[in-house]
């Protein structure tokens, strides 16, 4: 219910579609597009989790993430606290985002890999992201 009223207050979201894979703007038929709703929150989410904050002036201040925190932790259960506490505060400055949770953690070679669950009212986004330690 909180999702519908959050919802039909927003306006939808749109951005220009990327491949994820590359970075890369996509293109279709010779030219870049643009996606709406879920498809434009991912992008967002892939944008805002790459980016430290305060890194560009094209975004604002509250724009990123602050993971570069947790480099050069060595306790593992904190650094995992950190990581967490970094991601939740960079995807909820976005009101199309709800909820972000089911954190799991795994070491992978010198850092973290991390996956998420982010509730949005467009539907859920499952997430995995390397974070350096």
């Amino acid at each position: 219910e909180e999702a519908e009223e959050t919802a039909a207050e927003l306006p939808l979201l749109m951005d220009l579609a990327l491949d994820l894979e590359t970075g890369q703007l996509a293109v279709r038929n010779g030219r870049h597009y643009t996606v709406t709703g879920l498809e434009a929150l991912r992008i967002w989410i892939w944008k805002a989790l790459r980016t430290n904050r305060g890194q560009y002036t094209a975004y604002s201040d509250q724009f990123g993430q602050d993971l570069e925190e947790v480099f050069g932790q060595t306790d593992l259960e904190m650094a995992q606290v950190l990581a967490q506490d970094y991601l939740t505060e960079a995807l909820e400055t976005s009101p199309y985002i709800l909820d972000v949770r089911d954190f799991q953690f795994e070491r992978s070679g010198s850092g973290l890999e991390v996956a998420f669950v982010v509730d949005s009212i467009y539907g859920q986004v499952e997430e995995t992201l390397e974070v350096e330690l």
